[in-house]
């Protein structure tokens, strides 16, 4: 019962010694911080940047070419271009020639090459108003041919072997047929090209004013992701710079116990004395249970002595009065005693009272006690550091004013956008100038259409001439009986050539003027501004930028930009960066506007690592092996000294000096022996006394030899407990002192090394910030499509492929009908002999023919009263044996 109340005597006092010496081991709180915009920061904070979200959308991105199906046309035109008229591309050394004023003097000298650049060119226009003035004659003269002379298809007369030949009509037929489809195709590309020009003008006003809302809406992005990465990054980067900090016992106290812990053996030392607790409670229960054991032993002794000290004496009187010495058989009472002497067994009261002593103590609690400066280090961080801890999120705090002048300078940039007027003026320009030239514009449409109207008329009337001349058709009709049908095929024939005689001079008049226009535009602009590599942009701008300066060392942008033309920035890369979404401020150079050394020069402003270096918590006075331990472990020493040998000597010992059995045997031959020497009461006296020996032999001596039996056990498992255990206390002592002195002498280094991971961890986290700061800067902020939205959707969308395409598929596609209106002049002239009734018949036409001809009969049998005409009209003519006077009209 003893036992059990100082068990749980013990179990209180280690709870209080626990409650009292120990202090709850800090928690970082959050463990995970996270913010609105999606940032993370885990318990080590390593934090992971969420993607920079999307703001204002982009409106001139959507913008997109409308061909109408006119790419082809286009293509081919600038094939033409670029392979006929301007096979050697951009004079560059004609401009600087211009520009330092020797062009004409070099024209001189070098003039076959100027025609090999410009001949095709010239030749084009050359051809052009060649045609405009000879083929007005050329007209002139077919006209007087016919009508003056019969001649040119003139004389209503056709040969006999050409109304035989239905292969040859027909021929002529097909290929008038392809021509007139060429000619409708051009007649379209005409009409749609003068549409593009009306769309180009009428989509130019929303182009402008999308581009212009653009680059207002891209400095306001600007700001907007600027503001975001420095105020909401910075935010989160000094919230978890604050939890850190908030939570110091546990970013800096827990990692500073557990490295003195570690190289300084204390987590040997502890759990060796741990280990030494197990062992006391052990060796206390060992010794009590030997304790009550050999007090056992000792009562059971103390009794058999009394019971063995009376028997001697009574068997000493009955042998006597049996005559003994001197009778026969006498039993030698002598080793009637105890064969050991209980006293003779070491004292363990003073082992066991030691023990008891280390027990009542509470071993544990003074273990906790001395590691209780060591495990409670974080607190003692958290506590020493409150200053330090308040200086460095004032520092955090400050910092940030050093990184607003970077959204100021961004700002000024949108004010000066915003409030200058710029935009607004340029837009109100814009549409001034896109209603003025809206009105005259529809009057150019209404051109277009009338010249598109020219080229449908003839194709028309070649169509209607065409269609009609073969169905009026019949190889067995005279050509004095052709019907009115094809007459009118072959008036309507004759009536496309002379339209085309008229109209082909305006045509290409236009056609000249519009070519000379459009095709340097197309090869000298044009094709620099939409060719892929933009190298000959680049040349341009060096050009103008060697025009303007006098230099050529030197960048127009980085002129115009930062006032210092060394600044490399090229025209090409700056819109090939724009056009993959690249950063403003990579692709514009902005490091040479902006400073941000704020940000990579952030150690010098945010000097972290000397206000940590402040951080001073002094170890030197730290006593792990306190007197109460070094007392305990020494009292423990004590409790294991029990002299085992002289145990085992006693125990080795016999318990009665003499065979009790033996001599029980003795007294009942003595009795049986005696007489007559001695009398009957003698004898019952012995046979009364062998009784007793047997007696005691089987109670008190069996009693004492089981207690001794159990002793030796007992023994043993004390013996085995403490084995050892010196060995253990010294080496458990020698660990205390061994990290007492570690913690003394090398404590302070320990702090300092753990500070300065700290500081890198603080360091490692504004380094976070700023690298993602960077990072967004070089690819994220102020991604510069807008830039390449304006020079798409001006110069390359609204200017070439709308305005200049448009001009020259407008001149190629006139050229087109014009140079298909000339074998068809031909054909359409072939073709009006073949379908148009004849005044006159060849002489040889009666003898060829096999046969006469018999009037068409209906089916009942009578003649057709409408002639012979294949369609089946009336043609009161063909019942006139002789046919109508002829028709000068051609």
């Amino acid at each position: 019962m003893g036992r059990v109340v100082r068990h749980w005597t013990g179990i209180v006092i280690l709870l209080a010694w626990i409650n009292l010496g120990y202090c709850d081991d800090p928690v970082l709180t959050p463990a995970t911080l996270t913010d609105s915009g999606g940032n993370t920061a885990n318990a080590n904070s390593s934090i992971k940047w969420a993607p920079l979200p999307s703001f204002d959308s982009y409106k001139a991105g959507d913008i997109e070419y409308d061909s109408s199906g006119l790419a082809p046309l286009n293509n081919f035109a600038k094939s033409f271009i670029n392979g006929a008229v301007f096979p050697l591309g951009v004079p560059w050394d004609l401009m600087e020639k211009a520009i330092d004023g020797t062009l004409m003097t070099d024209i001189t000298a070098n003039y076959m090459n100027y025609l090999q650049q410009f001949g095709g060119y010239g030749a084009c226009i050359v051809i052009g108003f060649l045609f405009i003035f000879i083929f007005p004659l050329i007209g002139l003269c077919f006209c007087c041919c016919r009508c003056c002379c019969s001649n040119c298809g003139g004389k209503m007369m056709q040969h006999n072997e050409d109304v035989k030949a239905d292969c040859k009509r027909r021929t002529f037929a097909i290929i008038l047929f392809v021509l007139i489809a060429f000619t409708g195709a051009g007649m379209i590309c005409v009409y749609l090209s003068n549409d593009q020009m009306s769309t180009a003008l009428n989509n130019f006003d929303d182009v402008v004013v999308s581009n212009m809302d653009d680059l207002t809406t891209y400095a306001s992005n600007v700001v907007k992701e600027t503001k975001y990465i420095v105020n909401t990054n910075f935010n989160f980067t000094t919230s978890v710079i604050t939890r850190d900090l908030d939570n110091l016992g546990y970013v800096l106290g827990i990692p500073i116990r557990t490295t003195l812990k570690t190289q300084g053996n204390l987590d040997t030392a502890i759990s060796s004395a741990n280990n030494l607790v197990t062992r006391v409670t052990q060796i206390a229960a060992a010794l009590t249970t030997l304790n009550t054991t050999l007090g056992d032993v000792k009562v059971k002794a103390e009794i058999l002595s009394s019971n063995l000290t009376t028997l001697k004496t009574d068997i000493d009187t009955a042998i006597t009065s049996a005559g003994c010495p001197g009778a026969p058989n006498c039993p030698d009472t002598s080793g009637v005693v105890m064969g050991f002497d209980t006293n003779d067994f070491p004292d363990i009261s003073g082992p066991l009272s030691s023990i008891s002593s280390v027990e009542n103590q509470n071993l544990s609690a003074i273990i906790i006690q001395a590691s209780s400066e060591i495990e409670n280090i974080p607190e003692r961080v958290t506590n020493e550091t409150r200053t330090t801890v308040s200086d460095l999120k004032t520092m955090v705090s400050n910092f940030s004013g050093e990184i607003d002048p970077l959204i100021e300078q961004v700002e000024n940039i949108q004010d000066s956008i915003s409030t200058n007027g710029t935009i607004a003026d340029i837009k109100k320009q814009v549409k001034d100038m896109v209603d003025v030239g809206s009105t005259y514009d529809k009057y150019r449409w209404y051109g277009g259409v009338g010249l598109t109207s020219i080229v449908l008329l003839v194709v028309l009337l070649q169509i209607l001439g065409l269609g009609f001349g073969t169905c009026s058709q019949n190889s067995n009709t005279r050509p004095t009986e052709r019907g009115c049908v094809g007459t009118s095929a072959g008036k309507m024939l004759m009536a496309s050539v002379g339209f085309v005689f008229i109209f082909s001079s305006f045509l290409m008049l236009l056609t000249t003027f519009t070519f000379m226009l459009a095709t340097p535009l197309h090869r000298f602009i044009c094709d620099p501004l939409t060719d892929s590599s933009l190298n000959d942009l680049d040349t341009i701008v060096d050009k103008i930028y060697k025009f303007q300066y006098g230099t050529s060392n030197g960048s127009l942008l980085g002129k115009m930009l930062f006032n210092n033309a060394s600044i490399d920035l090229r025209v090409s890369k700056l819109l090939q960066d724009c056009q993959g979404g690249a950063a403003a401020f990579k692709a514009l150079k902005l490091n040479n506007l902006f400073d941000v050394s704020t940000l990579t020069n952030f150690t010098k402003d945010l000097n972290i690592q000397s206000e940590v270096d402040k951080i001073n918590i002094d170890l030197s006075t730290v006593k792990i092996m306190t007197p109460s331990l070094l007392d305990q472990l020494n009292e423990m020493k004590n409790a294991i000294n029990v002299n085992f040998t002289k145990f085992r000597e006693e125990l080795g010992k016999s318990t009665t000096g003499q065979n009790m059995s033996a001599l029980a045997d003795q007294l009942d031959t003595l009795a049986g022996s005696c007489s007559p020497g001695c009398n009957a009461a003698t004898q019952t006296s012995l046979r009364d006394l062998a009784t007793r020996t047997r007696s005691i032999e089987s109670n008190e001596l069996a009693n004492l030899t089981t207690a001794l039996t159990q002793l030796g056990p007992d023994l043993n498992t004390l013996e085995s407990t403490v084995n050892g255990t010196d060995t253990d206390v010294d080496n458990c002592i020698n660990n205390f002192n061994i990290s007492e002195i570690f913690v003394q002498n090398n404590g302070s280094d320990v702090v300092k090394n753990e500070a300065k991971k700290f500081a890198d961890r603080i360091i490692g986290i504004v380094t976070s910030f700023a690298d993602d700061a960077l990072y967004a800067l070089d690819n994220e902020i102020g991604k510069c499509t807008p830039i390449w939205n304006l020079y798409n959707t001006l110069f390359v969308i609204s200017l070439c492929q709308y305005t200049v395409d448009s001009l020259n598929g407008f001149w190629f596609s006139l050229g087109w009908c014009i140079f298909f209106f000339i074998p068809s002049i031909i054909f359409s002239t072939k073709l009006a002999k073949h379908y148009r009734r004849m005044s006159q018949l060849d002489n040889d036409y009666e003898d060829d023919k096999d046969e006469l001809q018999l009037p068409e009969v209906s089916r009942n049998g009578s003649k057709s009263p409408f002639g012979s005409n294949k369609v089946g009209h009336y043609d009161p003519s063909s019942a006139q044996s002789n046919p109508p006077p002829y028709n000068t009209d051609w």
